[in-house]
């Protein structure tokens, strides 16, 4: 036999446990409470100084068969039934626990709202369960608490609003007390505020740099307490783990020194452009290209070797470091013959064009032609864009709008077609700036003001050369000489430095040369290994030995 003593301790503590929980906990007991009528009517009680609002549910009388809330079942239309407060729950909750005592197969799901507001406007955290019997419990989603002055809002709901008799019947809600975390204050100072302001709501803080003013290394120090703190620009997210200050640390910013490297070019001025002040641009020069055939194309943060991909420039002008940084000049060259791609009403549009809101014109004299009013375009095929080199397009006055605009699809303007007359008339349009990349060009009115005004167009033709333009940082400046020769086959190689020819061949393979005109002049065999043969007067021969490489001169 246990000694009585024993056993007044153990109940004791038992009962100390007991009405600890049960004075913390915040619990619905729904045996008690008796409400009568439709699923329609809107029940509201108070509840320890809450007052809770019940709709879509009832439980019939209170005696021991309706011992539990009923949600759901006759008559209702939106498949939703809730219960919820109007006012906040005076206690930190950590679970909430719903005893559910059966539950129709077609209920859904229970969803718990839990918001800052008594409309749920403005809802903090939504919990959904799968609808089951039993105790089902709703934590928080993330390992904390709900805190105090929240309201809360259960919702059940099923697939079928239509059908009668989609019930779960609740015997009780229990709000389990839970202990709120810390709340810490987080104070914010500037180390100097000559230089930048800080503002701190909550747990961010918001720096303010003047002008030429960037963030010392590190950028933030915690003086007072512990926390961490992440940046993302000019915010500071602080997680503090007790009351602390934190101290952002700004700094005059360093000017930039921009180093210009003009590959095989010269430069016009000093290769070093420092900044006035953290806010000031620089001028970036146009280097001179180191030999004939080549132009300046603009500056690089990479070197750039010999592309027919243009490469990611930044123009001549006015410039804005971010830092130190060396920049590197390249060079552009373009060979070839020159190609035409033309659009003619007449015989359609070659393969590529694309004409957007465009009206049809027609007269005797002229035939058909697009008019161009406000917002029509034309759309030349894709070029590499350095290539192009003139415009000329068949263009007459609609309305008196006689200006044809020819920009690329960013709006850069190439130039203008203007007709002189009335009548259909061909003119050229020149170039008015380079255009570079890999793109289409564009033909509108210039001129247009309404949707009845424009410019007739019959024809466009755009001139362009056959080869892609090569840049680099250093060019192969022994290509110079004008004539230009291009591999058929077998990985071969080779440039033309006035007269003579330097060759790297992969293995024995046979050689064709052509005149300019085109046609085969002779025929041969060459051998693997780098050579350098004279070009002979007449037929060109190129020689290695007893062997000769297969080559084409072109323009």
């Amino acid at each position: 036999m246990k000694c009585p003593c024993v056993i007044k301790v153990c109940l004791l503590l038992a009962l100390w446990a007991c009405g600890i929980a049960r004075a913390e906990d915040y619990v619905l007991d729904f045996s008690t409470k008796a409400f009568s009528g439709t699923y329609s009517s809107i029940w509201t009680w108070t509840e320890q100084g809450i007052e809770w609002e019940l709709d879509g549910a009832y439980n019939g009388g209170k005696n021991a068969l309706y011992n539990f809330v009923r949600f759901g079942g006759h008559g209702e239309s939106n498949g939703i039934s809730y219960i919820k407060s109007n006012q906040p729950l005076p206690i930190a909750v950590k679970e909430m626990v719903m005893n559910v005592l059966e539950v129709d197969e077609e209920v859904e799901e229970f969803r718990l709202y839990i918001a800052e507001d008594p409309l749920f406007e403005n809802t903090v955290e939504i919990v959904k369960h799968d609808a089951v019997a039993g105790e089902v419990s709703f934590l928080p989603q993330q390992d904390t608490v709900w805190l105090p002055d929240l309201y809360y809002k259960l919702e059940v709901r099923w697939d079928n609003p239509k059908e009668d008799n989609k019930v779960a019947q609740v015997s009780s809600l229990t709000f389990k007390e839970g202990v709120p975390p810390p709340v810490y204050t987080v104070t914010a100072v500037a180390n100097d505020e000559t230089l930048g302001t800080v503002t701190v709501e909550g747990k961010v803080i918001t720096a303010v740099r003047g002008e030429c003013v960037a963030y010392a290394d590190p950028a933030y120090t915690v003086t007072e307490g512990t926390a961490e703190v992440t940046q993302e620009g000019d915010v500071f997210a602080v997680s503090p783990q007790s009351d602390c200050t934190v101290r952002i640390n700004f700094a005059p910013a360093e000017v930039a020194t921009v180093t210009l490297d003009a590959g095989g070019g010269t430069l016009p001025g000093a290769a070093e452009l420092v900044q006035a002040d953290c806010a000031s641009s620089v001028g970036l020069p146009e280097a001179v290209p180191p030999c004939a055939g080549w132009t300046f194309a603009g500056w690089s943060e990479t070197p750039v070797d010999a592309t027919e991909t243009m490469p990611q420039l930044i123009p001549a002008g006015d410039y804005l470091p971010a830092g130190d940084v060396t920049l590197h000049a390249v060079y552009q060259y373009a060979q070839g013959g020159e190609a035409e791609q033309v659009l003619r009403m007449m015989v359609g549009a070659t393969t590529g064009w694309e004409v957007q809101g465009a009206l049809m014109g027609e007269n005797q004299e002229d035939g058909e032609y697009y008019i161009l009013p406000l917002g029509a375009a034309i759309y030349s095929p894709a070029f590499d864009l350095a290539t192009l080199v003139r415009v000329s397009a068949q263009v007459r006055k609609y309305n008196n709008r006689s200006v044809l605009l020819v920009t690329d699809e960013a709006g850069n303007e190439w130039g203008t077609v203007t007709a002189q007359e009335t009548r259909l008339s061909i003119e050229e349009g020149e170039k008015s700036q380079d255009l570079n990349g890999i793109g289409r060009l564009m033909f509108t009115c210039s001129d247009a003001t309404t949707e009845k005004q424009g410019v007739g167009v019959a024809g466009i033709t755009v001139y362009y050369r056959d080869v892609p333009v090569t840049y680099a940082t250093y060019p192969d400046c022994e290509s110079g000489s004008g004539v230009g020769i291009r591999p058929l086959e077998h990985g071969t190689g080779w440039y033309v430095a006035g007269h003579a020819v330097y060759v790297e061949a992969d293995g024995e393979w046979p050689f064709a040369v052509y005149d300019l005109s085109g046609h085969e002049v002779c025929n041969g065999v060459t051998r693997q290994g780098i050579n350098r043969i004279a070009l002979q007067a007449g037929c060109y021969l190129l020689r290695v030995g007893e062997k000769v490489q297969k080559i084409v001169i072109a323009e």
